[in-house]
């Protein structure tokens, strides 16, 4: 991949957490929900979840990023970020009106990814908003 197709990759500007070119590419029209062509089929929203980036997850939110969206397994970005352990970033998926009941293909909640990883804060953060 050559340096300008990096620029212009709104999925390598999430990685990277490029907040700037992020913004400007979603001024100039790219799709914040749209996933990426890959087996996964992540959307920005969450590479930024599963990175662990709580101000890139606001700002693709600012945009209208689907907090609900899911991967080809049903997979959203709340279960990536409590999976990975990121409660920053659970905290601003939980405001933005993610809802954590949604189950997976496998039958997985966010509860069910965290208690999986066994962090207690963010299983308050999610049982707070009615998760079972």
């Amino acid at each position: 991949m050559y340096k300008n197709e990096r620029t212009q990759n709104l999925y390598y500007q999430v990685a990277i957490n490029n907040q700037s070119m992020v913004r400007e590419l979603l001024q100039q029209g790219y799709d914040v929900n749209r996933p990426e062509d890959t087996f996964e089929r992540l959307t920005p929203l969450m590479i930024a979840a599963k990175e662990g980036y709580a101000d890139m997850a606001y700002l693709l939110i600012s945009y209208n990023a689907n907090v609900n969206a899911k991967t080809r397994n049903g997979h959203t970005a709340l279960m990536m970020a409590s999976y990975n352990r990121y409660p920053k970033v659970v905290k601003v998926l939980l405001e933005a009106g993610a809802d954590p009941n949604i189950s997976s293909d496998e039958g997985h909640t966010a509860l069910t990814e965290v208690t999986h990883a066994e962090s207690h804060e963010i299983i308050e953060l999610l049982k707070a908003k009615g998760a079972r």
